[in-house]
């Protein structure tokens, strides 16, 4: 929940690819998804990121409106709606 909180707010994350990571991050264009256990990639992504502010804005202001397009709540409504609506019929 975390991640989806900050690409909310117009920050793009970084993450290792563990669990859920790809439902919650569109890798390049509203974060990074490395490695698991890739300290190196996860350094090397968080430095590129540092070292260029066009590259954070842009991927900040594509997090803030991905996370509105597939993660808002009238989509989480829905989508529970459907689960529960699928477990009664």
């Amino acid at each position: 929940m975390a991640l989806l909180e900050a690409q909310a707010c117009g920050v793009p994350v970084v993450a290792m690819d563990i669990g859920g990571i790809r439902e919650v991050i569109a890798d390049g264009l509203t974060g990074e998804i490395v490695a698991q256990g890739s300290v190196e990639g996860m350094a090397a992504s968080l430095a590129r990121l540092a070292r260029s502010p066009d590259a954070r804005q842009a991927m900040g202001d594509a997090a803030r409106t991905w996370v509105s397009a597939n993660h808002g709540a009238e989509r989480m409504v829905d989508s529970y709606e459907r689960l529960l609506m699928s477990l009664v019929t």
